[in-house]
């Protein structure tokens, strides 16, 4: 029997076997599955094939020149193709039947049907399965999971179920969100998910054109920046690792080929954003900063402001920036810059994820699959149209006239009129002495509370011992990602949806304050892409129109492996958000929350010519104060067992609605 290496010859022969072929209704190029198993080290060649296709099962083949591991040869599949790609049977040959033209003899293959498979996936619904556990243990941040273990138990909630949807679905598996909260765990899952249509993964060309400008975009352009440029957020990364600035290269560059929205730039005379060409024909390339002068993490923030790495052009420079600094101690800082044009604060976590994933994989000599790109920003554009001429959006737009008339006064130390960013001051904290298990998962368990109505919660009684007042005025943000039919959990952009509420701390126990707060979060947040699409359709995102926020307040949500693995950890002195000196205030007092690895990261940024520093100290203090009592009040709250089970298991469906509605 002859050997002979199969590299080109299949482009060559034109086999039919590698035609697509249709599998449960899918299109399957075989040759993607070839591919992506000569990712996997050692493996040298592969032939894929289907022997009858009302069989509905896929044959691998393959040759390594090393021990392969089955187990992990088939995690490797699963994290990289479609369930319904995923070969039934994968068989390992010392070498290849050819025929005597030196073409491979798929009848000999096919007379080998009795070896031993290395692996064998005799059901759709074990890959599924697999699939989905891999899923879930990533949003969930955990290592270790049974196939009964609940959702909401592990922290799930109704973000994180969205992105398990999301994820899903990119995966060629549709689950929604209710159906997660629904069955609660794996194996009731499995039982009931439902596989749709989803394209071959294939490379997919740059998208080009012009953009309306999306919401956040007009509320940023109608601000009239001074410097619009400098208008971004910088995270600073320990490397754990002795780093490769070309690796680092190279994985950004495939985050740029996947993501067409970091290639956006804005059109100064159409007032609009295009896809800028010439960002997908150029490379990325990370600067590499040494010196005696650089001593600490405060140095390389000096040096990011001084020498302009946190600004941009943004009519015409690619918006995300690189930077790798060597300490004089022998560490090294990965400073990354991107523009609010481009990113938000769920964009971070999609970026780090993949910059990870793909450093990693390059790292141990694995070229990253090619994966499906995620719904786009005009996909998003669409949406934003029919919401704009639904029934469900003019329903909304009396409510938001009304608060537009809503004013409440705030106590102020001085009464200067907020200017320009010159006149800010920001305070940075980071919480030790909170328990966070209570406030990420076990206030979900056992109220339905998640940790952004706790941390609102105890915000607003740390206003209401400031002001005396039980109704408040103040601006929040909302991610902005899901509504209608549309998710775009997986895009990189600046989906936010910025609106003011009046918000009311009311109710004759702490359970009934926070669930009126818990109501409140779902009737507005629901209606905040309404609001903002109002605001944009009808013009109103104008200079004039625009006044400083009383006090804005931003949950960025919670952050776990993406930002801290064996590669790069979170630097917590790292400048959340930026903005020039001459650029004008968004808010008189801004305040982000953002949980980082278990740990509260809280930042103020506030008007120095409206408040003293040691009244937002003395606020932060009654704030962290007002969160450890909540806490302990909860945890003292004497429910029945079976009422907390309930909670737990089965949820009701006016819980439900208010997650989904």
């Amino acid at each position: 029997m002859q050997h002979q290496n199969l590299r080109g010859l299949f482009k060559d022969q034109g086999h039919t076997y590698h035609k697509p072929v249709k599998i449960n209704g899918y299109q399957v190029e075989l040759s993607t599955i070839e591919e992506v198993m000569k990712q996997y080290p050692g493996i040298t060649d592969v032939v894929a094939t289907v022997y009858n296709p009302a069989e509905k099962k896929i044959y691998a083949y393959y040759l390594s020149d090393r021990e392969t591991s089955p187990r992990k040869l088939k995690f490797f599949l699963l994290s990289k193709l479609p369930h319904h790609m995923l070969p039934a049977y994968l068989i390992e040959l010392d070498e290849l039947p050819l025929t005597p033209n030196n073409k491979v003899d798929y009848q000999a293959l096919a007379d080998l049907h009795n070896l031993p498979s290395t692996m064998e996936i005799t059901t759709e619904q074990e890959s599924v399965q697999l699939i989905i556990e891999n899923i879930w243990k990533k949003v969930l941040n955990v290592h270790q999971l049974s196939y009964n273990a609940n959702f909401i138990e592990l922290g799930g909630n109704s973000v994180k179920a969205f992105e398990i949807s999301a994820r899903l679905l990119s995966r060629g598996i549709k689950v929604t969100a209710r159906h997660i909260f629904n069955l609660q765990t794996i194996d009731r899952l499995v039982a009931q998910v439902n596989s749709v249509r989803s394209p071959v993964a294939t490379v997919q060309q740059p998208l080009t054109g012009s953009l309306k400008l999306p919401p956040a975009a007009s509320w940023f352009m109608g601000r009239s920046f001074e410097q619009p440029g400098h208008y971004n957020q910088t995270l600073l990364f320990y490397l754990n690792r002795q780093p490769s600035v070309i690796l680092f290269e190279q994985a950004f560059d495939l985050i740029l080929n996947k993501h067409d929205g970091l290639r956006l730039n804005y059109n100064l005379l159409k007032h609009q954003l295009f896809y800028n060409r010439l960002h997908a024909d150029s490379r990325f390339l990370i600067g590499e900063v040494s010196g005696l002068h650089l001593q600490s993490v405060a140095d390389v923030l000096t040096h990011v402001e001084q020498e302009g790495y946190n600004q941009f052009n943004i009519q015409n420079d690619l918006l995300l920036k690189a930077a790798l600094f060597s300490l004089t101690s022998g560490d090294s800082i990965l400073a990354i810059t991107a523009h609010r044009l481009i990113a938000d604060g769920a964009s971070w976590g999609i970026l780090m994820e993949e910059l990870y994933y793909n450093y990693t994989t390059l790292e141990s000599g694995i070229t990253p699959a090619v994966t499906l790109k995620p719904a786009s920003l005009r996909e998003w554009e669409r949406a934003r149209a029919e919401r704009a001429g639904s029934l469900a959006h003019k329903l909304c737009l009396k409510e938001w006239n009304d608060v537009e008339q809503q004013h409440v006064s705030f106590f102020v130390d001085m009464s200067g009129i907020p200017q320009i960013n010159n006149d800010t001051l920001k305070m940075k904290w980071m919480l030790d002495a909170i328990d966070m298990p209570y406030l990420l998962k076990e206030a979900l368990a056992n109220f339905t509370y998640d940790a952004n109505v706790l941390l609102f919660g105890s915000f607003l009684q740390m206003m209401q011992q400031w002001t005396g007042n039980t109704h408040f005025l103040i601006t929040n943000e909302y991610e902005g990602r899901d509504f209608d039919d549309f998710s775009f959990k997986e895009t990189i952009g600046w989906f936010t949806a910025i609106y003011p509420a009046m918000w009311k701390w009311e109710g004759d126990t702490l359970i009934a304050k926070l669930d009126y707060l818990k109501e409140q979060t779902r009737v507005n947040s629901s209606r905040a892409i309404d609001y903002s699409i109002w605001m944009y359709n009808s013009g109103l995102f104008k200079s004039s129109k625009i006044e400083v926020a009383d006090i804005q307040f931003n949950f960025w949500g919670e952050f776990g492996a993406e930002l801290n693995n064996d590669l790069f950890s979170y630097c917590h002195k790292s400048p959340l958000q930026e903005s020039h000196g001459d650029n004008p205030m968004t808010a008189k007092m801004e305040v982000n929350a953002m949980v980082i690895k278990e740990k509260l990261h809280i930042e103020i940024v506030f008007d120095s010519k409206t408040y003293l520093p040691s009244v937002i100290w003395e606020l932060m203090d009654i704030w962290a104060t007002s969160l450890q009592q909540m806490i302990a009040d909860l945890k003292e709250w004497n429910f029945p067992s079976n009422n907390i089970r309930f909670l737990r298991h089965d949820l009701s469906e006016s819980n439900k609605d208010d997650v989904f509605n």
